[in-house]
């Protein structure tokens, strides 16, 4: 953030530039709290700006394959003994209803997994 504030300082505030890890370090503090993001009191991206950003995360159903390869990597890095891992998946409830995205010019709903499981 240091170095976020340093890059935009004497920049007009419609100049500011930042990156994606800016971005994403400040989505991160505004999920946790709007108010505690609003009273920061630095050079932040405004809302829109990370409202933007997350509509442009791709987010799918099913597991994330670069988060179990390196889940098994760090399993084969333990030692025999520690090697029992217990991998617990929470639900969330969704709204049952479909959306049309149209930066993707697809309906967004029910998810189709091929052999009749919606």
């Amino acid at each position: 953030m240091l170095q976020c504030n340093l890059r935009n300082a004497g920049r007009n505030k419609h100049a500011y530039r930042y990156t994606l890890d800016d971005k994403s370090v400040f989505l991160g503090i505004n999920k946790h709290g709007p108010c505690g993001y609003s009273s920061l009191p630095m050079i932040k991206p405004g809302r829109s700006t990370i409202s933007r950003t997350l509509k442009k995360l791709r987010f799918c159903p099913g597991l994330n394959r670069i988060l179990m390869e390196a889940m098994k990597r760090w399993i084969e890095a333990l030692p025999e003994q520690d090697r029992e891992v217990v991998v617990v998946f929470d639900e969330m409830a969704l709204r049952v209803r479909f959306t049309y995205d149209a930066t993707e010019d697809k309906i967004v709903g029910f998810v189709d997994f091929g052999n009749g499981v919606r």
